[in-house]
């Protein structure tokens, strides 16, 4: 059977339709299957190289966690260290305290140097009374007198030696209760308040002692007057 023209041309353009339809078809599957073959190869590769930066990472952070760790190891040693030296600093502290409080106890003090110079004056007394007696026997009162002088003195050279002489306190003290006066340019007047020893003093600063304790009992004796007026 013999086709038409027109019938030639129907038949060449379904086969046409029929050639690009299968070929959309196989670009198709080649483009899906090409994704995803892509897909996966882009994955693996991320893989490859976000592992080993991953794995890096993770060990930075774990030696930086043992060194935190070591290190907040040596600041808990250092504070008890620290610690334990304190407190052995305020027991040694506490036990010279003891110590010193102790060794002031019986430590000697200017009153009883001041006491055994008294003594050695109201021996000295007896023992020109016994010489004026005109006897031939030993003068006890003198030997007991020289004896207490030279005890007071080493009283006086333990003071001084250590450092607990109150000069200073003196000239404070003078400064505070003495009036000075000038007359013209050659020299000027200090005074203060004292009741005089009668038997003499052997020091201008046994003097300034005697003035300041008895301006110091007269300060204690009006403070305890006006609490028990207050009262």
């Amino acid at each position: 059977m013999e086709l038409t023209t027109q019938q030639l041309i129907y038949v060449l353009f379904a086969l046409g339709l029929t050639a690009a339809a299968l070929i959309g078809l196989a670009y198709c599957a080649g483009l899906r299957t090409g994704c995803s073959a892509g897909e996966k190869q882009g994955r693996e590769a991320s893989a490859k190289c976000w592992r080993p930066m991953l794995t890096d990472s993770r060990g930075e952070l774990a030696e930086a966690l043992q060194r935190l760790d070591a290190r907040e190891r040596e600041i808990r040693a250092l504070r008890i260290n620290v610690e334990q030296e304190t407190s052995d600093h305020q027991a040694f502290e506490q036990q010279l305290q003891q110590e010193l409080a102790a060794a002031r106890t019986f430590a000697l003090t200017w009153d009883d140097q001041q006491t055994l110079i008294k003594a050695a004056r109201q021996l000295g007394v007896a023992a020109q009374q016994f010489a004026r007696t005109g006897s031939t026997k030993a003068n006890h009162a003198a030997l007991h007198r020289d004896a207490l002088s030279a005890l007071a003195a080493k009283v006086q050279a333990a003071i001084d030696g250590g450092h607990v002489h109150p000069d200073t306190e003196l000239i404070e003290w003078l400064d505070r209760a003495a009036s000075v006066y000038g007359h013209g340019e050659e020299y000027v007047q200090m005074n203060f308040q004292l009741a005089a020893d009668p038997t003499g003093y052997n020091h201008i600063r046994d003097v300034l002692k005697l003035a300041k304790q008895q301006d110091e009992e007269i300060d204690q004796n009006h403070a305890a007057t006006l609490q028990e007026a207050a009262a």
